[in-house]
């Protein structure tokens, strides 16, 4: 939630040069590594609350959630570029991501712990035992993970710029048709 806030008030390039620019950067960077582990966090949680035979259903409305989540912030984010074209409109859809944010936080410290976390508390491995010896699997996980991830970003941050910025294809009013 702090991150997307943030986004949304960042001052300009032209009050803050390159600082801005990082701290976009950094917040973007937050934002993904935060929402990322607490999405593995949920699915596990749904792993061990729902009985076995729903636990996978479970987890595959937390995917579909997601996915819905993005289409959803991808459509305000597109209501506001249209509806609001001043240079603000855009960090509307951060300001209300930001207040969503919060109000998940404060659900999720309400949320008991599984029976089955606080018993693996007691015996649960240090990080650096884990890490100790597993490198090939974790350096495994981030190149796949990092590797779907480039993809993705590709997909869909990069390549509708790179058309709309540098070839001059796709624009505001051939995306939304505003007839």
């Amino acid at each position: 939630a702090l991150p997307t806030f943030q986004i949304g008030i960042l001052p300009s390039y032209e009050s803050l040069g390159w600082i801005s620019t990082l701290s976009l950067i950094l917040c973007r960077f937050f934002q993904g590594f935060l929402l990322s582990s607490e999405y593995d966090g949920v699915a596990i949680y749904i792993q061990e609350h729902l009985p076995k035979r729903y636990s996978c259903f479970g987890n595959s409305l937390l995917g579909v959630s997601y996915s819905l989540g993005i289409l959803l912030a991808s459509f305000i984010s597109g209501w506001s570029m249209l509806h609001f074209s001043p240079e603000w409109g855009w960090r509307i859809p951060y300001f209300i991501g930001g207040f969503l944010g919060l109000i998940c936080f404060i659900v999720r410290k309400s949320i008991i712990e599984t029976p089955i976390y606080e018993k693996d508390q007691q015996t649960a491995p240090k990080l650096l035992d884990v890490l100790n010896g597993n490198w090939p699997s974790i350096l495994s996980a981030v190149f796949i993970c990092g590797g779907a991830g480039a993809v993705y970003q590709f997909a869909i941050i990069f390549w509708p710029t790179f058309l709309r910025d540098s070839l001059h294809v796709w624009s505001k009013d051939t995306v939304y048709q505003t007839t």
